[in-house]
C-alpha cells in the first residue's frame, strides 16, 4: 500500500490551478518534507495505468470509477482534480435522485441521511477535506477526507 498526500483541499471550492496547501488551513503548522518537495506538477500515477478510484465517506452506497492514465502518467494537480470532480458529481447526483431534501439535522451541524444512488450521510460537500490518497497493490484508490 502506497500513500500519497495530496494537501489539504476544501473540495466545495477548489478549481485547477488553486494551491494544494493553502496557508489558511494550517496558519501555525510546517509541512511535511514529502510535501515541500512534491509539486504539484510531478507525476505521482505512472503513465497508461489502470485505477479504480474508490469514494465511502460520507457515502452509504460507495462510488467506484474506473480511469486509466494518460501517456504521461498523472500530476497531483490532475489527480487532486478527478477526485474534487468527483465529488461533485456524486453530490449532485445525489440531490437529483433522493426524494429526501438534503438539510441539517435541526439543532447540529450535520446534514440528514438522504436516499438518492449514494445514501449521503452527516457531512454537506462544504465540510469535506480532501488530504490523502492510498493506493493498494491492485491500483485500487481510497482517499483520506477529513470533515
Amino acid at each position: 500500500m502506497k500513500t500519497i498526500e495530496l494537501g489539504d483541499i476544501a473540495m466545495y471550492k477548489w478549481k485547477k490551478g488553486d494551491e494544494l496547501y493553502p496557508e489558511w488551513m494550517h496558519e501555525d503548522e510546517e509541512y511535511a518534507d514529502e510535501i515541500k518537495e512534491n509539486l504539484p506538477e510531478e507525476v505521482i500515477l505512472p503513465p497508461n495505468t489502470d485505477y479504480i478510484l474508490k469514494i465511502n465517506y460520507p457515502l452509504s452506497t460507495p462510488f467506484e470509477y474506473k480511469f486509466k492514465t494518460g501517456e504521461n502518467g498523472m500530476t497531483r494537480e490532475d489527480f487532486v482534480k478527478l477526485c474534487v470532480d468527483s465529488y461533485h458529481y456524486i453530490y449532485d447526483k445525489e440531490e437529483h435522485t433522493s426524494t429526501v431534501m438534503p438539510e441539517l439535522i435541526p439543532g447540529m451541524y450535520n446534514r440528514i441521511s438522504t436516499d438518492g444512488d449514494y445514501g449521503i450521510w452527516g457531512h454537506e460537500l462544504g465540510d469535506l477535506i480532501l488530504c490523502s490518497a492510498e493506493i493498494s497493490d491492485d491500483n485500487e484508490i481510497e482517499l483520506g477526507v477529513d470533515s
